[in-house]
């Protein structure tokens, strides 16, 4: 009746800096739906927060943090985290303090090879940015095991993927009410992409850093050194708060991994 347009799904919203600063500054003791109160300080909660700061400035999917257990084999060894404490790395001696993450494979990566070459730099945010900024979450880890999982349940086993989006999904309906279901966790994705490419970002930076899949991308693959990497990702941060809300975000189309950012007229 509408076109072929209406049988697809319905395009997420970009997570703005302003909506994500919201969602983790939401205040313990807020009652979510279903009556939950939240509780920062748990294991769960903890590792929800961190996975907003990581999703919001490494392009990572939902499913690349946590193990998806509709899709993945339920096997004894398949119930390891994604990622733990041996996975980062830190600098504190140059221009811009880093922790420095090493990608697992993911379903954006061509030709059998992670875009793991280079590590997702991850920078010590302004002081007006730190409860958005993973380097000073990520900083206490250095001083546990290894094989710590770097998103946990309550248990203490590594956090799924149902897990995580329930719990963004209770604090976007406690922020925003009916119009949560305009977002997900590809928002967060989508929100690097539009802030990398309002900013003027090349395109193949952009989806360098947003782990697009492309033939193009290898093809046009370019180096960024960490200083580079890390004062991009700053910039997102440094603009005024109502600039993350202005209305020329980037057009981008989560349902097709090769599409472009394209800035909105």
């Amino acid at each position: 009746l509408h076109g072929p347009d209406a049988l697809l799904p319905e395009r997420k919203a970009p997570m703005t800096h302003a909506l994500a600063l919201k969602i983790v500054s939401t205040p313990s003791g807020s009652i979510l739906p279903g009556g939950t109160p939240l509780d920062w300080t748990t294991p769960r909660w903890q590792s929800v927060r961190r996975a907003i700061r990581l999703l919001r400035f490494t392009g990572l999917r939902g499913g690349d943090l946590c193990r998806n257990p509709r899709l993945d084999d339920p096997r004894p060894s398949d119930s390891s985290p994604l990622y733990t404490v041996g996975d980062l790395t830190f600098d504190t001696t140059g221009e811009h303090p880093r922790a420095a993450l090493r990608p697992r494979p993911s379903k954006a990566d061509q030709f059998g090879q992670v875009w793991g070459n280079d590590r997702i730099h991850l920078p010590r945010l302004p002081d007006h940015a730190a409860a958005l900024c993973p380097y000073r979450d990520l900083a206490p880890s250095r001083h546990e095991p290894g094989d710590t999982p770097l998103l946990r349940d309550d248990d203490g086993s590594p956090l799924l993927l149902d897990a995580l989006e329930d719990s963004v999904r209770a604090l976007l309906i406690h922020v925003l009410g009916r119009e949560h279901r305009h977002y997900s966790l590809h928002s967060f994705r989508a929100g690097l992409a539009s802030d990398l490419a309002a900013r003027g970002t090349p395109a193949h930076i952009t989806k360098r850093l947003v782990r697009w899949r492309s033939d193009a991308m290898v093809e046009q693959y370019s180096h960024l050194d960490g200083n580079a990497y890390c004062a991009l990702l700053t910039s997102i941060c440094t603009a005024p708060p109502h600039a993350s809300e202005a209305p020329h975000t980037a057009d981008v189309d989560l349902a097709d991994d090769d599409a472009l950012p394209v800035l909105t007229e």
